[in-house]
């Protein structure tokens, strides 16, 4: 009896050992299956993030593509109509017409900040993103202030009972705002060369 009950005693602590074995090992597959979880988990939010990243830039990148076209098409046409006004302004043609680019937009790279993914992007695409769109703005309120100013004139010369057709023989616009025309021209040559400058600096991510 006392030799079995011996041999009971030793077997004890090895079938404990086991145990602790066993259990520690079921353990650490748990763990490894929540680490490998966790990670598939945050990859897949990584790769998430950067087609939301990717879809975001292509929209600025659009945007910016479109913005640039118009703006173009306008400098040109303005830079004509600044020209003559400095040689003659009673030379220039009363058809002609001094239009800034209003309809340029800024609603991709707004939604870019909204959406939390700017501090996924590299900063210095941020910043040359953010100087180009900062001078859209510049642009757009200098171009919808002399828009403004226009509407005043025309008023004014309107309420003093002048004829719109004096009001176009004396090119009073022109002749006043000579200088604001020209301001603007140089605000549209800078915000070209902004949209050349971003979108190069998209193209150079791209191919990273």
């Amino acid at each position: 009896m006392n030799g079995q009950s011996d041999t009971g005693l030793q077997r004890n602590p090895l079938l404990s050992r086991r145990s602790f074995s066993r259990a520690g090992l079921e353990a650490l597959t748990i763990v490894i299956g929540v680490l490998a979880a966790l990670a598939v988990s945050e990859w897949q939010e990584s790769r998430h993030i950067q087609e939301r990243i990717q879809s975001a830039l292509w929209n600025v990148r659009t945007e910016l593509e479109n913005n640039l076209e118009i703006l173009e098409i306008v400098h040109s046409n303005n830079v004509t109509l600044v020209e003559q006004l400095a040689e003659d302004a009673n030379a220039v043609e009363q058809n002609s017409q001094f239009l800034p680019a209003l309809q340029i937009t800024e609603s991709a790279w707004q939604t870019l900040g909204t959406t939390g993914l700017t501090g996924y992007v590299d900063f210095d695409l941020i910043v040359t993103l953010s100087e180009t769109y900062s001078l859209v703005d510049v642009y757009r309120r200098s171009g919808y202030s002399l828009v403004d100013a226009n509407l005043s004139v025309l008023a004014t010369a309107t309420a003093t009972g002048r004829s719109m057709k004096e009001i176009d023989d004396a090119d009073l616009f022109a002749k006043n705002f000579a200088s604001h025309f020209q301001l603007i021209v140089n605000v549209e040559s800078a915000l070209i060369a902004a949209h050349q400058g971003a979108l190069a600096a998209l193209d150079a991510r791209a191919k990273e």
